[in-house]
């Protein structure tokens, strides 16, 4: 084929496939689960467009059409926690990009931090959120329901950071401009903030603040754990509700497995339900009765490894820049649960593991220290509003 007939043939196939792909970026929505399945039908055409395109040589420097494609395709797959090919596509699309002041490309900007969050680089995830927060307010009118999300995002980022008052401002400058609006996306800046408020050490405000969600107001713990809402778990185990907190973590690690299988939110809930048993088990508050769970102490010591075990096998099977921190942060718990059953051996050998792959993130991002035996180091290197 000609150059010409390339392209021509290249643009009919991008609006085909972008005729047929979800929009999420061009409004405030939360993750689309329900177009999942048809957004998996497409990634195959999408993949060997992103190679052929490569090969090529088709549209080398701008498309705003397949930029926009690639854009849909990259939420799709962040909402799946495919994050390594979601960067891979969106890089590519941010090179793409012909009209660098719309709102796709600010959606494009926004994706990228997002990735970054997820992916314990909250400094790099805040430069893009206020990159695309620039280029939204330069678009949208003052106080539009839109800028609601950046705002968010900048809270989660400045949350991580640990800046919890600068992620305050934001947050409440979020739930403001949608309670004006009143959109229906209120319950994500109320869960946002109650999230930010259990890391402030104030579960009783926390709670208060995430049952303002128009969604959960004036539910039961029972409705809570219909919804598999994982924030409401953190804040009963702060709270020193560890029965409660097991259920409600149980939960959410089941919402995580149906929708997400082997991947890092999955990996995050697991190590959060180890830790539960093991802190619940420990102080003797756990009661609950389960088939799965023993309750003799060195049982239940076992069954938590056995936990973290999975975490472990998950995290291997990720690429190494998404698990390499929750690999290292459940080797090290692991070791100290088999310190508690005796195994000094086996200990000593997952706790070896654990400081090495803690020097390898370090080397590949810099920003990780260290201390063999600090248990909140280890806690440092996955990124907390996970959970």
């Amino acid at each position: 084929m000609s150059v010409e007939e390339r392209e021509s043939l290249f643009s009919l196939t991008v609006a085909i496939l972008s005729a047929n792909f979800p929009d999420t970026y061009s409004a405030d929505v939360g993750h689309q689960v329900a177009s999942w399945t048809k957004c998996e039908r497409s990634l195959p055409h999408i993949e060997s467009m992103v190679r052929k395109s490569k090969e090529f040589r088709i549209f080398e420097n701008e498309s705003q059409s397949f930029a926009e494609l690639l854009l849909r395709c990259s939420w799709y797959l962040y909402e799946r926690e495919n994050y390594s090919i979601a960067r891979s596509y969106i890089d590519v699309a941010l090179q793409k990009f012909s009209d660098k002041s719309s709102l796709a490309h600010a959606s494009a900007i926004d994706l990228r931090g997002l990735i970054d969050l997820d992916i314990r680089h909250p400094a790099a995830a805040l430069e893009a959120f206020e990159k695309a927060y620039a280029i939204r307010t330069a678009v949208l009118p003052s106080g539009d329901a839109f800028l609601a999300a950046n705002q968010v995002n900048i809270g989660l980022a400045f949350t991580e950071m640990g800046e919890l008052e600068k992620a305050r401002d934001y947050l409440q400058q979020s739930i403001d401009i949608r309670l004006m609006h009143n959109s229906d996306r209120i319950g994500n800046s109320y869960s946002n903030m109650a999230s930010l408020l259990l890391r402030m050490g104030k579960p009783d405000e926390a709670e208060a603040m995430l049952k303002s969600c128009p969604s959960l107001k004036n539910f039961s713990d029972e409705a809570f754990l219909k919804t598999g809402n994982p924030r409401f778990s953190g804040i009963r185990l702060v709270q020193g509700r560890f029965e409660e907190a097991l259920q409600f973590a149980s939960k959410a690690l089941g919402f995580r497995r149906q929708c997400l299988g082997e991947r890092i939110k999955v990996c995050d809930s697991l190590y959060q339900v180890a830790v539960l048993l093991d802190r619940g088990g420990e102080h003797g508050t756990l009661h609950v009765r389960c088939d799965r769970i023993p309750f003799d102490w060195p049982q239940l010591l076992t069954f938590t490894s056995q936990l973290l075990q999975e975490c472990i096998k998950i995290s291997e099977g990720l690429p190494r820049i998404e698990g390499i921190g929750h690999l290292a942060r459940a080797n090290y718990k692991l070791s100290q649960i088999l310190k508690d059953l005796g195994k000094d051996r086996e200990s000593a050998i997952f706790l070896e593991r654990a400081v090495a792959l803690g020097e390898e993130l370090n080397q590949i991002d810099g920003s990780s220290s260290l201390v063999k035996d600090a248990i909140s180091d280890f806690e440092n290197l996955v990124p907390w509003m996970l959970w």
